[in-house]
């Protein structure tokens, strides 16, 4: 059904051999583009924790997440524009003189970027309007924040290195004594 939409369009289903169809090429840029857009929602996500303090919000970074996606979008979309433009320039220098073998080539390459833009301007916009697409998103930027803020602990701690502290035995003794006092049951109670 796809390929059948693509082809009404004047996309050409199959390529040159050794050649990408329409399709792969816009199901690779789709795939970046998602790609960058959950490691901007990822950088958000560990921006508004350790920084801003906030909680998380599913609903507050799927805003961010379709944000993204119809920047995204649009740059294709100007993307579009821009190469129409260069096009038309390439076509209007037939009539001042012959359009050669190499000119003839960059035309049809136009083309093509023209389709590949504004076909991949609409992936994107369909994803941002698929809510379970876009949740999956941020599920996977909430994931990969978490490792990263996880991996970074993990890093600074070991990093600190207590072992050599010339009182590091003593203090952790009086630590450990400290936490034995802590009313874990009235603290989850609420009780001073």
């Amino acid at each position: 059904m796809r390929a059948l939409r693509d082809a009404r369009r004047g996309d050409r289903p199959t390529a040159a051999p050794g050649h990408p169809t329409l399709n792969e090429i816009v199901e690779e840029g789709l795939i970046m583009s998602l790609f960058a857009a959950r490691m901007a929602v990822k950088n958000r996500i560990i921006v508004g924790a350790l920084r801003e303090h906030n909680d998380f919000s599913a609903e507050d970074y799927a805003r961010v997440a379709r944000d993204e996606l119809c920047r995204f979008a649009r740059q294709n979309e100007a993307d579009a524009r821009r190469v129409i433009r260069a096009r038309k320039k390439l076509l209007n220098l037939r009539w001042t003189e012959s359009l050669g073998d190499y000119r003839r080539g960059d035309v049809r390459q136009l083309a093509l970027r023209r389709r590949v833009y504004e076909a991949l301007a609409r992936a994107l916009r369909a994803v941002s309007v698929d809510g379970e697409r876009v949740a999956a998103l941020v599920e996977s930027a909430r994931v990969d924040a978490g490792d990263e803020i996880a991996q970074a602990l993990t890093s600074r701690l070991i990093a600190q290195d207590f072992e050599h502290e010339p009182d590091y035995l003593i203090k952790r003794f009086e630590r450990l004594n400290e936490l034995e006092t802590i009313d874990i049951p009235a603290l989850l109670g609420g009780r001073p």
